[in-house]
């Protein structure tokens, strides 16, 4: 099992030495800005790897709202610069950050949406067909905190040199050369709301984009994320949004080691699932654990406690079969493209089981930084799926 992160507290301005405690232990007194430490995210040569980053980048500004509107919010205090928290121009190929705002407190506590835009206190968000006047999970209020963080990038977080990094490819390799060494694959936004499953011949929920290190030291010392067959553009802007899933496919035998500095998810955050379609086999939704510590199945907050029933995740009756799923990769056997090796469910009355084991599962530990794919039924129900995170 892998301790992940590494707190640093922070106390007027000072760090203190480097503890390696569990999240509930950190003394809320003590802190005044969000816990923050090194989290190791292990990869194992010649094998995919299924990763999320389990922290966040430092806040760059946190305020309180005084008003706001669909897509917009206004903060009090605050005098910014017109644009300066607006995307650069060609985000993907910018090494200027990309921002969203989190919501902090309040009914949409845990939301994250894209900024668009600013004036010298008001912030335009990119909400889809969201209203933060009308979310599911109720309004924005006057009062609520809210922070503004840098996405995490290709560039920032897979990017160091030496030993820790990916192997470069020496020349842009073309499409079908590509896989032949070490690479990114993603998935945009659109792919990940198509309804359907994840693997097999019919899958429709495949990475979307690859990008490779390009890093040839007799042109430039500055190392290049590029999509096989453009010789023109460096992608180390493209944005990974939190609890996104990342496919690091490492041709390389050598294991790996990404130290990342961040912040702990010190809020609840929330995930849509969304149910399969009618007449389907379901839909798998990419997931990702919001600690920096193991987690059990039984703490997930996917069961409600007092109508499990009800639950946003279906459970099957006793002798009937199975509802909504858990898949999960393991990540000892090496090899590309495996499937799923774990399948957890959960049976009202008994709780959490895995297919292959008679025995109770609720205990079994998911280790953040690694990604999950729950599979709901057509039968289930969507809905905003709630983790807390570290409580102050």
């Amino acid at each position: 099992m892998w301790r992940y992160f590494t707190y640093i507290i922070v106390c007027a301005l000072l760090y203190s030495p480097l503890l390696n405690v569990r999240a509930q232990s950190t003394p809320a007194t003590t802190v005044s800005t969000p816990p923050m430490g090194f989290v190791r995210i292990d990869i194992v040569g010649r094998s995919d790897n299924w990763i999320s980053i389990p922290v966040l980048q430092p806040t760059a500004a946190t305020g309180k709202v005084i008003t706001g509107t669909a897509n917009t919010v206004s903060v009090e205090g605050v005098a910014w610069v017109a644009s300066q928290w607006a995307p650069p121009e060609m985000e993907d190929l910018s090494p200027h950050a990309t921002f969203y705002l989190e919501f902090a407190t309040g009914h949409l506590q845990g939301l994250t949406y894209k900024i668009t835009g600013n004036s010298a206190d008001t912030i335009v968000l990119d909400v889809g067909s969201d209203s933060l006047l009308s979310h599911r999970l109720g309004a924005l209020a006057a009062g609520d905190l809210v922070r503004i963080r840098p996405y995490w990038t290709v560039g920032t977080a897979f990017s160091p040199t030496g030993a820790s990094s990916l192997t470069p490819f020496a020349e842009l390799p073309a499409e079908a050369q590509a896989d032949g060494g070490d690479s990114l694959l993603l998935f945009d936004e659109e792919t990940l709301k198509v309804n359907g499953l994840f693997g097999g011949a019919l899958s429709n929920k495949t990475p979307s984009r690859r990008l490779v290190r390009v890093e040839n030291t007799l042109t430039s010392s500055i190392p290049f994320w590029r999509s096989p067959g453009d010789t023109t553009s460096n992608r180390h802007g493209t944005i990974l949004p939190p609890l996104s899933p990342v496919l690091v496919r490492r041709k390389n035998p050598a294991p790996l080691q990404f130290w990342l500095l961040g912040d702990a998810w010190q809020t609840r955050t929330v995930t849509y699932l969304a149910a399969g379609e009618a007449n389907t086999p379901g839909n798998d939704n990419f997931v990702a654990i919001a600690r920096s510590e193991p987690v059990a199945l039984k703490d997930l907050q996917l069961i409600d406690s007092n109508a499990p029933s009800q639950s946003l995740f279906k459970g099957n009756l006793p002798g009937e079969g199975r509802e909504d799923l858990i898949l999960a990769f393991d990540v000892a056997p090496k090899g590309f493209e495996r499937p799923p090796a774990y399948t957890y469910f959960y049976t009202l009355g008994q709780g959490w089981r895995e297919l292959s084991s008679s025995e109770l599962a609720g205990e079994t530990l998911l280790d953040p930084a690694r990604v999950y794919i729950l599979r709901k039924r057509p039968a289930s129900s969507s809905g905003d799926w709630t983790q807390n995170g570290i409580q102050p």
